[in-house]
């Protein structure tokens, strides 16, 4: 509360100074260091700067991609935006359902705020399949009866019995719901829920939809 007191008066200076010495660019001066500062100190815009970010390098990197070697796999971004928790592993198992189902691409988003945990990454390889032709699914990430993040996931439909390929694709993720318990479990006794996080969920809803 101290920090964005402080950068609401430095805004307020900036546009006072800016009315009386007629040069509208020392106000935006002063919003632009604002809201840079929040960034850095985390106050607020944190994650969405780094989510923002990644998508523009990401968006850069496939412009360029025509100089590039031909890579079966695009891109495996992992992204830790709150938190010093360890989620290589759980990610590595997904990335591993989707190599082993020939997934196009896979998401994962764990959302924990009251423990001060919040890990995204994603993950595509290059494909031939038509978007049309492509199926697509989030799966919300249940533990405990609280919902925990989500994945996505998108692919073109095995070969075969539809109904039969759905129920390996089913089973093919009960090695990364029993790892994701586990370590939800841990994380909760070694990171009691704190009760001041709790007032930040609101604002890290909107991620999850």
């Amino acid at each position: 509360m101290v920090i964005v007191a402080a950068l609401c008066g430095l805004t307020g200076v900036g546009a006072i100074a800016a009315t009386l010495m007629k040069n509208d660019f020392i106000a935006v001066v002063g919003v632009v260091t604002a809201l840079s500062l929040l960034v850095v100190t985390r106050s607020f815009g944190h994650t969405e700067f780094h989510l923002m970010s990644t998508r523009l390098r990401r968006l850069a990197g496939s412009m360029t991609s025509f100089s590039a070697p031909v890579q079966t796999v695009l891109h495996d971004e992992k992204l830790h935006l709150n938190g010093d928790h360890n989620w290589k592993l759980l990610w590595e198992t997904l990335t591993e359902f989707a190599q082993r189902f020939e997934m196009d691409s896979v998401e994962l988003m764990v959302h924990l705020p009251r423990i001060g945990e919040e890990y995204h990454a994603s993950w595509k390889r290059k494909t031939h399949t038509p978007n049309h032709d492509e199926w697509k699914s989030e799966i919300p990430l249940i533990v405990h009866d609280m919902r925990v993040g989500y994945i996505r996931v998108a692919g073109a439909v095995g070969e075969g019995s539809i109904c039969k390929w759905i129920s390996d694709v089913i089973g093919g993720l009960e090695g990364f719901e029993s790892e994701l318990v586990c370590l939800i479990e841990d994380l909760r006794r070694e990171k009691p829920a704190d009760r001041e996080a709790a007032l930040t969920e609101t604002h890290y809803e909107s991620l999850l939809n």
